[in-house]
């Protein structure tokens, strides 16, 4: 038997030492009713050189850590949600200045108090103005990943990171370099530019680009996102920043192209959930230093800093709350998020050392800081998380999971392109659908032929697609049964031509769909999608439902189009056989009319005459579940998880 040399060296030993730690220590810690990062932090300290020596942080384990804090920053802007973000930017911004203001001016002033000069003093105020996302895998467990208080701290991590490492990169190249300040100042705001340009249009046109060729295999698509992810992160090395905040603007370029429900998303946050973050909290538990605890100066410089750490930090939060409305509970989660220190404030911190700025005494406290803020942040998380309302269902976006029952391959391409404009705004899924109502080889052949053919063209745009062939015993139910089986949060499906109007497909087919599954319903007729405006008609005894549907259909639509959308006041269904005229504008065959639609057989005659009147108009109907809440819901909501 040979014998074991400590630390551990052979890739065997080192991942099944990691791997246990992450099975297990999470547990313990549940098991006292402390939160798993704790558990993963504290394994970190135990397995590291500082208690039992198994592991030694430089190598392997430093590099996977490092990778871990990049996907932990990728995986917060990827999951962010960009609308509640949009409507919570004040909140965003505001916090992020605070988070960052208070911290870096106190700490500046009580490191000059402690006799630090100007510039470490700066330095070391910086320090404590940015933050790592420890806590972020315990909020985004309890579903809190699109909360207005959790969205406004993401949104603010961009900024406080980003100000205090150019504070950094300013302090250090003033200390260490002979160029003019300007002239350092140009270069970083330069380096900033770039990395935006690279990360907000060079990284979404290749994604798109490659998604709609090579990008159609699974694998590949997941390197590619990888590869975009590491890409990014190198460009904001060389821009002179942190790569943390190039990891995060990659998460932000890719947020819609990356539906939420798809697989590519499930593969990303396994990757990140079982692997490679909990290595980034394992690392940051090796980092502590025990024998500091016996140095009375460094205790005390650590102590005076975790105070104004912990003080700023929860004063931003709480300031914040007061001008928007934040509840206790959630002031709680922004502060557990925003306290923690680690991955800038240790990269800071040696970067400071190496530039001769602060000496080793600093860096032993500053591991301290990160040692107490950690567990704080963990702490803090696993009880005010679980005490904060997750968003309701209602909220999720209308294109999250948008359903497109085929019949006959003609009519797919337009139908599946106008799910792809809905799904694309709101970075969702397209789901194929034929349902099969014989059990025959013919049928079932014939289905899976449709299916692929509707897979090919949601691929073929650049997105990800799972199409379905269901057998059912009428076309109906399996529309419905394949609703409430995807969660879809929106059905579209094609106007059936017939010469009764009455009896076309809107008053028999949608109807019996729409009694039967909890998610509006968009009936097409689209005989081309050259589109030039969308035209938005509310006919009156539309459901609240069915109105606000038919506004957001409107919104995506034009968003992914880039096409402007006029309003028409809610008139009778009467009325709009000839549809009248719009800010003295004709509504021509160029025009996509949206109606919020009444149910009954009176508008399935009006849509009738409408289609036969106009053939070449694209018309849109929109009808909502009739026992549906007024906004969205999903099937969840109403049967229960």
């Amino acid at each position: 038997m040979p014998d074991i040399i400590l630390p551990l060296t052979s890739p065997a030993w080192v991942f099944f030492t990691l791997m246990l730690v992450a099975l297990v220590l999470p547990a313990v810690a549940e098991r006292f009713q402390l939160p798993g990062v704790i558990g993963l932090v504290l394994g970190g300290l135990v397995v590291g050189p500082q208690v039992l020596g198994l592991l030694e942080l430089e190598g392997l384990v430093a590099q996977l850590g490092g990778f871990g804090v990049l996907y932990l920053m990728f995986l917060a802007g990827l999951e962010l949600d960009l609308d509640v973000l949009e409507r919570g930017k004040r909140s965003a911004g505001v916090f992020g200045v605070l988070t960052f203001l208070l911290p870096i001016t106190v700490g500046t002033l009580a490191a000059l108090m402690l006799d630090f000069g100007a510039a470490a003093a700066i330095l070391i105020g910086s320090f404590w103005a940015s933050h790592t996302l420890v806590a972020y895998p315990t909020v985004r467990r309890h579903g809190l990943a699109r909360d207005p208080a959790v969205t406004a701290t993401l949104g603010a991590t961009i900024i406080t990171d980003s100000l205090a490492l150019m504070v950094l990169a300013a302090v250090v190249a003033v200390e260490t370099s002979t160029n003019p300040p300007v002239i350092l100042a140009l270069r970083l705001i330069v380096g900033l530019l770039v990395l935006g340009v690279v990360a907000f249009v060079v990284l979404p046109r290749l994604t798109i680009w490659f998604f709609r060729g090579l990008g159609q295999d699974g694998v590949l698509r997941f390197l590619f996102v990888m590869c975009g992810l590491l890409g990014t992160a190198v460009v904001a090395d060389l821009a002179g920043t942190e790569p943390i905040v190039g990891a995060f603007f990659a998460g932000l370029a890719l947020n819609r192209l990356v539906p939420d429900s798809g697989f590519l998303m499930r593969r990303i946050e396994f990757v990140g959930s079982s692997f490679l973050i909990p290595i980034f909290l394992i690392s940051v538990g090796m980092l502590i230093d025990l024998s500091v605890l016996t140095e009375l100066r460094t205790l005390g410089l650590a102590l005076v800093f975790t105070t104004v750490t912990v003080v700023t930090k929860y004063s931003a939060a709480w300031i914040t709350a007061r001008f928007f409305g934040f509840d206790r509970p959630q002031v709680g989660v922004m502060f557990s998020l925003s306290v923690a220190q680690a991955a800038a404030t240790l990269a800071a911190a040696v970067v400071g050392l190496e530039a001769g700025v602060i000496g080793e005494e600093t860096v032993n406290a500053a591991l301290l800081v990160i040692l107490v803020t950690v567990l704080l942040s963990s702490w803090t998380a696993g009880r005010s998380a679980p005490r904060v309302q997750a968003p309701p269902a209602l909220a999720q976006k209308l294109g999250r999971n948008v359903l497109v029952p085929i019949a006959r391959l003609d009519a797919a391409p337009r139908l599946v392109d106008l799910a792809l404009m809905v799904a694309r705004a709101d970075g969702g899924a397209v789901v194929p659908l034929h349902v099969v109502t014989s059990a025959g080889p013919e049928a079932i052949d014939r289905g899976r032929e449709l299916q692929s053919a509707a897979d090919r063209l949601v691929a073929r745009q650049g997105a990800e697609v799972a199409g379905v062939v269901r057998l059912d015993a009428s076309v109906v139910r399996g529309i419905a049964n394949a609703v409430l089986e995807n969660d879809a949060s929106l059905v579209v499906i094609g106007w059936t031509a017939t010469s009764h109007a009455r009896r076309a497909a809107l008053g028999s087919v949608v109807d019996d769909v729409i009694a039967r599954v909890p998610a509006p319903v968009a009936v097409a007729h689209l005989p081309h999608l050259d589109l030039q405006r969308i035209v938005l008609v509310e006919l009156k005894g539309a459901s609240p439902a069915e109105t606000a549907a038919a506004t957001e259909l409107a919104a995506r639509v034009g968003r992914s189009a880039g096409l402007s959308t006029v309003t028409c006041s809610p008139a009778e269904p009467n009325a709009l056989r000839s549809l009248p005229q719009i800010d003295a504008d004709a509504i021509t065959d160029r025009d996509l009319v949206v109606l919020a639609a009444p149910g009954g057989d009176e508008f399935a005659a009006t849509f009738g005459a409408m289609v036969e009147s106009r053939p070449e108009r694209p018309l849109v109907a929109i009808r909502a579940y009739a026992d549906a809440p007024a906004g969205f819901t999903t099937y969840s909501d109403i049967f229960g998880e």
